[in-house]
């Protein structure tokens, strides 16, 4: 992203938290999960798939109804934090390094901190999982990741063992953490922590899961070992 384009990206951030007193502005809460189609919530008229705590938020919050997606989550995740084609931030994929987002690339989050904000990443990333492309390179001041597409996946540490539940996560430091609990209960506490933290200051947290495709693993081993 060029100079020009940096300058107006902050300059529409900061026109946007000028409206209103510092103590006023709005925080901004970010979820997203993977491969999730406009037609798998309650909200948007499915009668099989029951989303009632989406649903509830859908009520109380602005609709991006214009808002095209990519084919894969990589690309989609780009233009969500750059506002631009994904194919400018040089992500156009999920693999063979197709999913490293160029490190020049103005993002929300460095907007929004530029502004005050304290922001916070919690869950997937996969635009890059090293220096200078992660998540706290890239305007994230507090992170709990996992690395690449998803657990039980390459990218992960061999001692996590392809496993969702306990999953060793990384945090702003690059540093492994061994959790306790479903991923996504942990990063979703996480979030929860940093938003709960009442400093002065709005916050911005992004909480990404991509287990309602592939958590039902996790599932059947629990039940399993309990009926055993």
């Amino acid at each position: 992203m060029d100079g020009m384009q940096r300058l107006v990206m902050l300059v529409s951030i900061l026109a946007f938290t000028s409206l209103a007193i510092a103590n006023d502005r709005p925080n901004v809460i970010l979820m997203m999960t993977d491969d999730q189609g406009i037609g798998d919530f309650g909200v948007n008229g499915n009668t099989l798939i029951e989303t009632p705590n989406i649903d509830a938020i859908a009520a109380k919050s602005g609709s991006l109804t214009t808002f095209y997606v990519s084919p894969v989550c990589s690309p989609t995740r780009a233009s969500l934090m750059t506002g631009r084609y994904n194919q400018r931030t040089r992500c156009i994929d999920t693999w063979l390094g197709c999913s490293m987002m160029e490190p020049d690339e103005f993002t929300l989050a460095e907007a929004l901190k530029a502004a005050g904000y304290r922001t916070g990443l919690f869950g997937k990333w996969h635009l890059g999982d090293c220096y200078p492309m992660r998540p706290q390179d890239q305007g994230f001041e507090e992170v709990l990741m996992h690395r690449g597409g998803g657990l039980a996946q390459p990218s992960e540490p061999l001692e996590n063992e392809r496993r969702y539940t306990d999953p060793i996560l990384f945090d702003g430091t690059g540093a492994a953490v061994k959790t306790k609990g479903f991923c996504t209960d942990v990063c979703t506490d996480a979030a929860l922590e940093f938003i709960g933290e009442g400093t002065e200051k709005p916050f911005s947290s992004s909480t990404c899961r991509p287990t309602h495709r592939t958590g039902l693993t996790t599932t059947c081993q629990r039940n399993s070992a309990s009926t055993t």
